[in-house]
């Protein structure tokens, strides 16, 4: 990956890519980002970019087997009916985990009962983003606040003379202005794995 960011006729799309796989391949990540969910309470919403290569099944299936709470699992497959049905489930029940693509969670969903939501592989578009934020804001008796988990994943490249942001931080950074622009409280923290 440090070759490919210092050659001056990188292809970014292909680097962007490379980046994205190396996050969804780290065991260390994976579990970190699985234990955060799992420690949850209320309903939550996990949100997943990749279906090819297998991420957002992979999070269910070690969901499902390490917690005691009901799991569902959508992507573009899922058919109408069943995915009615998982949003009736979560909008009914408490301490329900709904791992989702967010190509079939970004817009025209209402679910009241969402007290989290996670965004567990990066992206930028602001149009996703302010929908993916939409989706905790709906009111509910009771619910007085959502929580936003975003993992971002910092690669450096390189030594200190020569590091640079990698599109992941970047990616990062223009979700943090829209959270800022929209007066959204948040907190960054570090973790090392």
């Amino acid at each position: 990956m440090y070759a490919l960011r210092m050659d001056k006729n990188k292809d970014g799309a292909k680097l962007l890519n490379l980046e994205k796989q190396v996050a969804r391949d780290s065991r260390k990540r994976f579990n970190y980002v699985v234990k955060k969910i799992a420690e949850t309470t209320k309903n939550s919403l996990i949100l997943f970019a990749d279906i090819k290569y297998g991420y957002g099944k992979r999070l269910y299936d070690w969901l499902k087997a390490n917690t005691e709470k009901n799991i569902y699992y959508i992507d573009g497959s899922t058919s109408k009916d069943i995915r009615e049905h998982y949003k009736k489930q979560m909008e009914n029940e408490e301490d329900v985990i709904l791992v989702a693509s967010t190509g079939t969670f970004s817009e025209g969903i209402s679910i009241n009962n969402i007290h989290n939501i996670f965004i567990t592989e990066s992206n930028k578009s602001e149009q996703i983003i302010r929908q993916i934020l939409g989706r905790g804001m709906r009111l509910k008796s009771g619910k007085d606040s959502v929580t936003v988990i975003d993992f971002s994943d910092n690669f450096l490249y390189g030594s200190h003379k020569w590091n640079r942001k990698n599109y992941l931080v970047k990616h990062s950074e223009e979700r943090g202005k829209i959270y800022e622009e929209q007066k959204f409280p948040y907190k960054k923290f570090k973790v090392n794995l």
